[in-house]
């Protein structure tokens, strides 16, 4: 699991260093570098991959700009690399991983090195591909990390090192940031080819029919949150589509079935149904799927939802996430969602994410609720926000 994260000269990130748990929450005002955070992840899964093309960022779903431009722009600014380091641990110790990316001298492309570790197996030393970008191609990675773990292997002190470190670059592989769209989730648009789920939901229905039976009757079961949800239905061949019942044509063969409805009419379609169930069902699938990343990014989770429903889902997540070996980091921008959150637990982790005097985005851990009192009766996290007393809010009007 990543344990650390620390970036450096990304965006509006000048120098930031986290200490993340399992479950992690980023809150803030608009601007902040709350996205910036989940994207330099991002840069560090294409520069582990050698897929730094605008084509593929965008894929991994990060907003993208001539490279010039995501290395921090500040006036006093010099530097041409972004460094992100990553410590990931899976028991006591921690496994370093550092992950630069260099700017060609016309600041129009990448230059990706290879990290010292994996230089004990290539001939070339410490930057194998400090050429032009694309030198070491996808493929030319994964056969340097075959004989690096190859040669660790042989010595015992660092055999136990290197299958982490190879287990760490296959997370950080997957990686990406997902960011519902209501007219993917109905199967109206399909633009992401990410496997199991799309990055704004593309393909939920395929991912919803791949569950094993256990991991399916979960997923209704937490889905029941939505009141009116009686079951779920995969049209396997089509037969609904023929008669009729998609007349906007959507892709999605997912069907949902209303309680409160009549036997006959009680069954309608991923393009007919509320928004609410699909980014609900969405972020379940996320969680819960044997083939879903185990490390992501959530951008705007309270999309579409209300506030006590958000609540509800933000708390099941925590949960999934910890029995299922996900980790998540989240942004949002509704106050509900902290509510969902039990600080008392460390693997769950709150963030106020803000800009100094200078613009650097800053992160500082909320680890315990602040007490306060009012007429009585205790704020909540969310009230707590809203009132300006964790920060994280626009102060400038």
């Amino acid at each position: 699991m990543l344990r650390t994260l620390t970036i450096k000269n990304f965006k509006s990130i000048v120098d930031l260093t986290l200490e993340l748990g399992r479950f992690n929450v980023f809150i803030g005002e608009n601007g902040c570098g709350k996205s910036n955070i989940l994207e330099a992840l991002g840069m560090a899964a294409g520069a582990e991959s050698a897929r730094l093309s605008y084509e593929d960022l965008m894929l991994s779903g990060m907003r993208v700009a001539k490279p010039s431009m995501m290395c921090n722009a500040f006036r006093e600014s010099t530097s041409t690399v972004i460094d992100i380091m990553t410590g990931w641990a899976s028991g006591p110790e921690e496994v370093p991983y550092y992950v630069p990316c260099f700017l060609k001298d016309d600041g129009s492309r990448w230059r990706i090195p290879v990290r010292p570790l994996l230089a004990e197996s290539v001939d070339s030393g410490n930057e194998a591909s400090a050429g032009a970008f694309g030198t070491l191609s996808a493929g030319e990675l994964a056969q340097v990390r075959a004989r690096t773990l190859a040669v660790l292997q042989q010595d015992s002190t660092h055999g136990g090192m290197a299958r982490q470190r190879l287990q760490a670059e296959e997370h950080l592989r997957a990686y990406a940031i997902y960011c519902a769209s209501t007219l993917a989730l109905r199967g109206l648009q399909v633009q992401s080819r990410h496997e199991p789920l799309g990055i704004y939901g593309e393909g939920l229905d395929v991912a919803i029919a791949q569950l094993p039976d256990a991991l399916r009757a979960e997923l209704l079961e937490h889905a029941r949150m939505i009141a009116w949800l009686d079951d779920l239905e995969i049209d396997r061949g089509g037969a609904r589509k023929l008669q009729g019942d998609k007349p906007g044509r959507s892709v999605s063969e997912l069907y949902f079935a209303d309680r409160f409805l009549s036997d006959e009419r009680r069954v309608f379609s991923a393009e007919n149904a509320n928004e609410g169930i699909l980014h609900v069902l969405f972020h379940l699938v996320l969680f819960l799927h044997p083939q879903g990343p185990r490390l992501l990014g959530i951008d705007n989770i309270e999309t579409a939802l209300n506030p006590h429903l958000l609540r509800h889902l933000v708390k099941a997540l925590a949960g999934i996430a910890a029995a299922h070996d996900r980790q998540a980091l989240v942004t949002t921008h509704n106050p509900a969602a902290l509510d969902g959150l039990n600080l008392h637990d460390d693997e769950q982790r709150l963030f106020i994410v803000s800009r100094d005097d200078d613009g650097h985005t800053q992160a500082r851990r909320v680890k315990v609720k602040p007490e306060h009192v009012v007429n009585g009766a205790k704020l909540k996290l969310s009230e707590l926000w809203m009132r300006g007393l964790l920060g994280g809010i626009p102060t400038h009007f």
